[in-house]
């Protein structure tokens, strides 16, 4: 059943929550996360001001369907919903999925009167300095040491056969190879 929210209701909470170092704006439905500013749709700002009215408590997937899409709701929107919502809060808040019973917003929602208050919590701070000192993925170090092995290669080649050798013709004495030359010049 959907539930049914006055706008006086509405308009008493407060407007922006601060997730970790993510805010979201419930009027606009944008979510702010290291600068960049998502716009959230319908459906995907009611699944996470469900969850932010739970947070810490298990939601179960039969609530968020029908608090969010009432009838016309499927397990699969729900899931590319909360997909979405992860890559879009990346680090900053964990929603995590329990299973046979729903998803837990791992983060508590701290009211905030404008976004750029949003208050830094250890957890944040950590969070941050994590992503800022990660070493780089272990592709990228595979790339980058064959190339280094391909250009040590190269630098070796042209050191010990120089840049300007000379190619050397080696004649062999064979009576068939003078008698070919002969014989094609007819």
């Amino acid at each position: 059943m959907n539930r049914i929210v006055t706008d006086l209701e509405y308009r008493s909470t407060p407007r922006h929550f601060a997730l970790g170092d993510a805010v979201f704006d419930r009027f606009t439905r944008t979510l702010s996360v290291a600068g960049r500013e998502h716009r959230l749709e319908p459906r995907l700002a009611g699944v996470l001001e469900c969850l932010m009215a739970e947070a810490g408590i298990p939601v179960t997937r039969e609530t968020l369907l029908d608090q969010v899409w009432g009838q016309d709701g499927s397990d699969e929107a729900l899931t590319q919903s909360v997909s979405r919502l992860r890559r879009m809060l990346g680090a900053s808040c964990e929603i995590r999925t329990m299973p046979k019973i729903g998803y837990v917003l791992m983060a508590d929602p701290v009211p905030v009167e404008r976004p750029d208050m949003a208050r830094e919590t250890d957890e944040t701070v950590a969070a941050r300095q994590s992503r800022s000192s990660r070493s780089i993925p272990m592709w990228a170090g595979i790339v980058i040491g064959a190339l280094g092995m391909a250009l040590a290669g190269v630098i070796i080649f042209f050191v010990f056969f120089g840049f300007e050798r000379e190619i050397e013709f080696i004649t062999v004495d064979h009576p068939l190879a003078d008698e070919a030359v002969t014989t094609g010049a007819d």
